[in-house]
């Protein structure tokens, strides 16, 4: 396989990873946010009901917001990840919990909102590691292994 295909392959399966990180870090948030909601004194089925097609879609809505807001911290992530060959869980959760803060420090910036409260900052780190750790699961574990591979070939002259 030439270098460039490895490479193309290795950017697809980064992107399909960051992808999905965000899905799943604003699933988690929705899941700790409206869980409280959901679970409330009412036992009313049609509320329940409500309650699951609300969250059902503003996942999604958030999840584009989270790849929005996430997408530069993730891309100087990914290329240290892939540069320097780091694979472990816990380089990716930490990098998960950098690539959050960096996103809540650039939208309250952005919004002039100096104090978040703790219980949305402690959401927030939570879902850091969630993104980190899926990011992991995806692309995390074999990063910079297609340098590895492609630097053994011999080259074409």
């Amino acid at each position: 396989m030439t270098r460039f295909i490895s490479h193309i392959l290795r950017f697809c399966i980064i992107t399909i990873a960051f992808l999905t990180a965000a899905i799943g870090a604003s699933a988690f948030m929705i899941l700790l946010l409206w869980g409280g909601v959901s679970h409330g004194e009412t036992g009313d089925p049609e509320f329940q009901n409500f309650v699951k097609l609300a969250a059902g879609i503003s996942t999604p809505l958030l999840a584009a917001f989270v790849g929005y807001y996430t997408f530069l911290p993730t891309v100087l992530v990914a290329l240290v990840s892939e540069i320097l060959s780091k694979r472990s869980w816990l380089f990716h959760g930490l990098a998960g919990i950098f690539v959050a803060l960096a996103a809540l420090i650039q939208r309250a910036n952005a919004n002039h909102f100096d104090n978040p409260p703790n219980g949305i900052i402690m959401v927030i780190i939570a879902a850091g590691v969630i993104f980190g750790t899926i990011y992991w699961l995806i692309a995390g574990r074999s990063a910079g292994k297609h340098l590895d591979s492609t630097s053994r070939e011999p080259s074409e002259s």
